[in-house]
């Protein structure tokens, strides 16, 4: 029974995840036995699939798909999103954004209103006219048309992503074509401007 359970995690974690790394770099899951893993060596086969346009396309829809399903159970915990879908750097960047927020009034923090993945819309929130472009071998950019299902509100959207860990991560929001700073930089210099 333990063998059949081993198998099943190790087969769910080689179709959900692949087993590369950012660097493209053939790794081996820890659970998996040799009959498992059927990739060859890094120097064979290139870790390409996600340096796609279509992979960053999927990732938005992927993204907006879990955004709606927790507005559906009413679980609207935006962190959430964060932790899943963030990169590491702009997890790091609003930490130190939670640090020098303290202490400080309603008015002076970062971010009055923190609504990156909605954008003030409300759910169910359809994607259209996804525009990914790949603009290194780690990042992406994307910009995207957002609206609620009734048509009542909508709006384009942006981020910017790195590859991380084999996955698109955004690593700042931008509130469109014309937004040159995005979020990322925003917060840094909320926190260049408050340190301690």
């Amino acid at each position: 029974m333990k063998k059949l359970f081993l198998l099943l995690v190790a087969g769910l974690m080689l179709t959900a995840c692949g087993n590369k790394t950012k660097s493209g770099e053939a790794q081996t899951d820890s659970l998996a036995t040799d009959s498992v893993v059927t990739e060859k060596p890094v120097a064979e086969e290139p870790a390409v699939d996600q340096w796609t346009t279509e992979a960053v396309a999927a990732r938005v829809n992927e993204i907006y798909q879990k955004v709606n399903e927790l507005y559906r159970q009413q679980d609207v915990n935006l962190f959430v999103l964060d932790s899943l879908y963030c990169s590491k750097d702009y997890l790091d960047m609003y930490q130190q954004v939670e640090k020098a927020e303290e202490g400080k009034p309603f008015e002076k923090l970062c971010f009055i209103e923190y609504q990156p993945w909605d954008l003030g819309l409300e759910a169910p929130i359809k994607v259209s006219n996804i525009r990914p472009e790949l603009l290194t071998e780690d990042m992406a950019e994307v910009y995207f048309d957002l609206a609620e299902v009734n048509g009542a509100a909508t709006c384009t959207a942006g981020w910017t992503l790195y590859l991380e860990d084999n996955a698109w991560k955004v690593h700042s929001f931008l509130s469109g074509p014309d937004d040159h700073v995005g979020s990322w930089e925003y917060m840094r210099g909320y926190v260049e401007k408050n340190k301690k």
